[in-house]
């Protein structure tokens, strides 16, 4: 939603947004983005300017159908009903630092004649007014500059009436300060400096022009006397009449030439909004397709993923039985090695005890032999003793047989 911050240029509207900043604590846009205000940091922080970096008719776009509350200033003539706070400042000052500023920083060629009767952008002082309407105009709150300078309690209380904000500050118009920081922007801000510039021929042209207006907002109580004769001041008007009526027609053919031309900007570009409508609608379903197929290669990662750290687990538990298997190889393979080892010498020492064995199986063999010889031989010396034996005994029995025999 837009809140227009609207003026005639050089009316206030950047005083406005400095108190909207320091009073309400709130930050402005410029519906031309303001690139002057934007390239300065400090100015552009102390005034609350917000950047937006689009398109005048784009941030419009964006803006107006936001639900939000957007501040924006702009010199426009209304191009619809939303809220407005409309600030208007004494036309002979206006006028005059309008000039300055068309001078100086646009770099216009122009004259305080020009600026009077409107030759200039936003056209005139009282057009612009009359343009808005903010005495008549719905949800419009029309301020004074003059207020806003003068640190205004009541205009300050209204603003926050009108936008529903709570003042958090009071508003110090420190104008000397805001010089330093910006001094081709803020040039004067005095009213009566302003005021003294617009004398002679510019001047009656100016009440001339203006006059009613200036009464109607009690900047003055009456319209001073023209010096100048009814038709010379007509004279005037009429030239002035014939100059806008030539600039207007040629604007107007401009302009129809632009329009035809947009038009047929917007066929073709209706024809590629139709084409890219057909692709995006195609690019739409393509997307919920791939989403779909994404949700469903997810959900199989997930599951795979789920399967793999099961998997890891057990192949962390196989791993840890390897291990331990490892060591009781190990173990075993050092074990199995002594009990070889010991084999080994075993098989030494019985190979060695066999060859003794051997050797003592033979040396028992020849023992043989010699004892069975000498049994033999033992047998026949028996043999023989036996039967010296039996003859010695047979003799000795004769023998004592006899002697028995000669005894008796």
């Amino acid at each position: 939603m837009i809140v227009w911050l609207a003026s005639y240029p050089r009316s206030g509207n950047t005083l406005l947004r400095l108190l909207l900043k320091h009073v309400f604590g709130v930050c402005t846009f410029s519906l031309y983005d303001d690139p002057l205000i934007g390239a300065n940091q400090t100015a552009a922080r102390e005034i609350g300017h917000q950047h937006h970096g689009l398109s005048t008719e784009r941030f419009y776009e964006v803006a107006s159908t936001k639900p939000n509350m957007y501040l924006v200033k702009t010199h426009d003539p209304p191009r619809d009903d939303a809220p407005a706070i409309y600030v208007v400042r004494d036309g002979r000052a206006t006028i005059v630092s309008y000039l300055h500023y068309l001078r100086t920083i646009v770099g216009s060629d122009v004259s305080l004649s020009d600026v009077v009767l409107g030759s200039v952008p936003y056209r005139s002082w009282s057009e612009h007014f009359e343009a808005w309407r903010p005495r008549k105009r719905t949800k419009t709150l029309l301020l004074k500059y003059e207020d806003l300078t003068n640190q205004s309690v009541a205009a300050t209380q209204r603003i926050a009436d009108f936008l529903k904000l709570e003042q958090q500050e009071e508003f110090t118009n420190d104008f000397n300060r805001y010089h330093r920081i910006f001094p081709h922007f803020f040039r004067r801000g005095s009213n009566p400096d302003n005021i003294a510039e617009l004398k002679g021929d510019t001047a009656e042209l100016f009440w001339t022009m203006h006059g009613h207006l200036m009464k109607g907002l009690q900047y003055v109580k009456s319209i001073p006397e023209i010096a100048s004769t009814p038709r010379s001041l007509l004279i005037r008007r009429r030239d002035r009449a014939i100059e806008v009526e030539n600039r207007l027609g040629a604007e107007r053919n401009a302009v129809d030439m632009d329009r035809r031309a947009k038009d047929g900007v917007i066929a073709t570009l209706s024809k590629e909004r139709a084409a890219l409508a057909a692709d995006h609608k195609a690019r739409g379903i393509a997307i919920e397709t791939l989403t779909n197929n994404l949700q469903a290669v997810e959900a199989d990662r997930q599951a795979k993923d789920a399967v793999i750290a099961r998997l890891s687990g057990e192949l962390e538990a196989i791993e840890a039985d390897r291990r331990a298997k490892d060591t009781v190889i190990a173990r075993l393979s050092g074990e199995l090695e002594a009990i070889e080892a010991d084999r080994r010498a075993k098989d030494a020492a019985i190979a060695r005890l066999t060859g003794e064995l051997k050797a003592v199986e033979a040396d028992r063999a020849v023992k043989n032999e010699i004892i069975a010889g000498l049994n033999r031989q033992l047998g026949a010396v028996k043999v023989g003793r036996h039967a010296v034996f039996v003859g010695y005994t047979s003799a000795n029995v004769l023998d004592g047989l006899r002697k028995q025999e000669d005894y008796n």
